[in-house]
């Protein structure tokens, strides 16, 4: 009888005759995939957050377009040809770059000499 019991994972009490209803522990595996799918959300929920916060601040804010343009060119031109993508009269692109020579008329000349 108490071979039955071993076999569904169970322990037989040779002093009481009742069967001890204690489940087997978990393998450390299994918690150490749990606590890593956990840390793996919470660092892609952080990643998209931060994705998301330089997009919504490249959206509305011509200024700090700018500044993408002077460090992360490569990173507004994405910018751009998303926005273009989606939206093919996005005039986004040349109306930063006609505000930007205005306001900046020494380096303007310098990024359209880049562009060309």
């Amino acid at each position: 009888m108490t071979d039955f019991f071993r076999i569904l994972g169970h322990q037989y009490c040779k002093v009481y005759g009742k069967i001890a209803m204690r489940k087997p522990p978990r393998p450390q595996t299994f918690n150490f995939i749990k606590k890593g799918a956990a840390v793996l959300l919470a660092v892609e929920v952080g990643i998209f957050g931060g994705i998301y916060y330089v997009y919504h601040r490249m959206n509305t804010d011509r200024d700090y377009r700018y500044y993408m343009s002077r460090n992360y060119s490569s990173a507004l031109e994405v910018f751009y040809s998303v926005g273009e993508y989606f939206n093919t009269k996005d005039q986004t692109r040349r109306l930063d770059q006609r505000v930007w020579a205005a306001e900046y008329p020494d380096k303007s000349s310098e990024q359209a000499t880049d562009r060309s």
